[in-house]
C-alpha cells in the first residue's frame, strides 16, 4: 500500500520534528497496520458516547467497511491531502485532522449498516457526526471516492442523492429536496464537480460531470457536463 507507507514515513518525519507528538503518533498511525486502523483509531476517539465507547466503535468501523471502502477511502485521503491548502498538502495531516475526511469515513459506515438493515445504529452514527462534524449526510445516499469535503460551515446531503467520484464540496453546501416526502427527490451529482461554498441544489436533476456550482448558488434545473452556473436560481 504505497499511500500507507507514505503515511508512515510523514509521521516518522513529524515524530522527529516534533518528539511531544510521539503518543499520539504512535497509537494513531505508527502502531496501526493499515490505513483503514488508523482512521478507525482516530475516529472512535472524536465520536464516542457514553452509549457506545470507543473500543466498541472501533470495532463496528473495521467490521462495516469492505475492499470498495476501503478504495474510496485511499482516494478521499488523496483528495483532502491535495484540495486542502490547509493541510500542507500530506496525508498525515489529513488523516489526523481533516473533519471532513472523518465524516466521510463515518457515512460509510452508516452506509453500510443501512445496506444491512440496521437502519437504526445507522442512524445513530449519521446523528453523531452531524452533531461532531456539522456533516448530515444521510447514510442511504451514495459517494463514490475521490471525494473532498469541508464541513466546516455544515453539510447537507439527502437521502436519495448520488455523488460521483472526484467531486469537491465546500462548506454549508446543500444537496436537498423540493419538499416530496417520498420517492427519488434529491440531486445526482456527476464525477469532478466542484460546489462551492454555500451552493444548494434542490431536487432529483442532473448536475454534469465537471461543473461547477458558483458560492450560494440555488440550482433547481439540470446543469450539462462542464457547465459555470451561479446566481439565485442559477
Amino acid at each position: 500500500d504505497p499511500l500507507w507507507a507514505q503515511i508512515r514515513l510523514e509521521a516518522k518525519h513529524a515524530l522527529f520534528h516534533e518528539p511531544d507528538a510521539g503518543p499520539q503518533l504512535y497509537q494513531n498511525v505508527l502502531r496501526q497496520p493499515s490505513l483503514i486502523d488508523a482512521l478507525a483509531s482516530i475516529i472512535c476517539h472524536e465520536i464516542e458516547t457514553e452509549l457506545i465507547p470507543a473500543t466498541a466503535l472501533k470495532t463496528l468501523i473495521l467490521d462495516q467497511l469492505n475492499l470498495e471502502d476501503d478504495i474510496n477511502l485511499h482516494l478521499d485521503v488523496i483528495a483532502s491531502a491535495n484540495r486542502n491548502p490547509s493541510s500542507g498538502r500530506t496525508a498525515l495531516t489529513a488523516v489526523l485532522f481533516h473533519q471532513g475526511l472523518h465524516a466521510l469515513v463515518c457515512y460509510r459506515v452508516a452506509h453500510r449498516l443501512w445496506q444491512a438493515d440496521r437502519t437504526g445504529m445507522a442512524m445513530y452514527v449519521q446523528s453523531t457526526v452531524s452533531s461532531k462534524y456539522a456533516a448530515d449526510i444521510h447514510p442511504a445516499c451514495e459517494i463514490k471516492g475521490g471525494v473532498y469535503l469541508s464541513v466546516g460551515g455544515g453539510v447537507v446531503i439527502g437521502e436519495t442523492a448520488r455523488v460521483g467520484n472526484d467531486v469537491t464540496i465546500l462548506q454549508g453546501v446543500t444537496l436537498g429536496g423540493t419538499g416530496k416526502e417520498a420517492g427519488d427527490r434529491h440531486p445526482k451529482v456527476g464525477d469532478g464537480v466542484i460546489l462551492h461554498c454555500g451552493a444548494t441544489v434542490l431536487g432529483n436533476l442532473q448536475v454534469g460531470r465537471g461543473a461547477v456550482i458558483t458560492a450560494k448558488s440555488i440550482v433547481t434545473k439540470p446543469v450539462p457536463d462542464l457547465a459555470r452556473v451561479s446566481g439565485v436560481p442559477a
